[in-house]
């Protein structure tokens, strides 16, 4: 790897860049299993079940170098019916009344039919979820009021979303 800074590192150096994929990886297939119950809890026919399976380069959330990676999403979900849906993860541990999704990563959720399930406040007892679809995300980015240059992640281009914009489920 040259010495040029990793655009994927945000202000991180590498080995935080590391840990912070390891650990995020696991909260999100956590969350993962966390949704999936949630959508079968939600079937009449108990009979029916949703399932899910890794999708990404590797869930395993070990390091990979840039030429190692793809822009596959995490997951496959499964539905009762047969059909199959990509479904990517997202999360904040605490309570925000907005939060924000780069907007590469919100066109290609556009482009590619991919849907993206956002959790809020993972470590809080208001731990609760919205379902972005690839429509919903393309219906906010129109309003270019949403797109923000956001500071915590090196001014990448942001949608930004508020609480009015999703509904929320626990």
């Amino acid at each position: 790897m040259n010495n040029k800074k990793d655009y994927r590192f945000d202000h991180r150096t590498k080995e935080e860049f590391a840990a912070d994929i390891a650990k995020f990886t696991a909260i999100e297939k956590e969350l993962m299993i966390d949704y999936v119950n949630w959508l079968n809890s939600k079937l009449k026919d108990k009979t029916q079940k949703y399932i899910y399976y890794d999708n990404g380069i590797d869930n395993s959330g070990k390091f990979l170098e840039s030429d190692e990676v793809d822009s596959r999403p995490d997951f496959i979900l499964l539905t009762p019916s047969g059909k199959s849906r990509l479904i990517e993860i997202k999360f904040s541990r605490n309570e925000h009344d907005k939060f924000h999704i780069k907007l590469t990563h919100v066109k290609r959720c556009i482009a590619e039919d991919i849907c993206l399930v956002m959790w809020m406040a993972t470590e809080t007892p208001n731990k609760r979820f919205c379902i972005l679809t690839p429509e919903k995300l393309r219906i906010l980015a129109q309003d270019l009021d949403r797109i923000v240059k956001f500071k915590p992640w090196g001014y990448k281009e942001c949608l930004r979303i508020t609480d009015k914009d999703v509904d929320w489920n626990k």
